[in-house]
């Protein structure tokens, strides 16, 4: 038996991969990405873009409830700082986001921080011509 070293499934077009991905839930959507240079590519250009502040906060090592006003203001930005990145990458390659979803949970960072940013990252991605 001749063994298959070829990935039919990374051979496909694009399209079909984020058609699987939409199928998938968010965090499996992500680690497709380790898979293969094509899956990480995948994933770069996936039309459905998902962000968390809760989800942010579980990946940081700070603490920003305990680590008080400051510390919450860095992580606000750095927050719509990886989002507006993110925006952007669909911007310079000319792509179209399909779906665009934004869940701000504001006592993490502090309304006053971050109100302002949240509007500027809807208003990005509306340029960028969320359908």
């Amino acid at each position: 038996m001749e063994e298959l070293d070829h990935d039919r499934l990374s051979s496909l077009p694009k399209e079909i991969l984020h058609c699987i991905l939409s199928r998938l839930p968010e965090k499996d959507v992500a680690r497709t990405s380790v898979l293969s240079k094509t899956w990480l590519d995948t994933w770069y250009t996936f039309p459905i873009l998902s962000f968390s502040t809760g989800r942010f906060m579980q990946m940081s090592p700070l603490q920003p409830m305990k680590d008080g006003e400051r510390m919450r203001k860095i992580l606000g930005l750095e927050f719509c700082d990886y989002v507006k990145r993110s925006i952007l990458r669909f911007w310079d390659q000319n792509l179209t986001i399909k779906e665009f979803k934004l869940w701000v949970y504001v006592d993490c960072f502090g309304l006053d921080h971050i109100l302002k940013d949240v509007d500027i990252l809807i208003k990005l991605a509306c340029e960028c011509g969320v359908e």
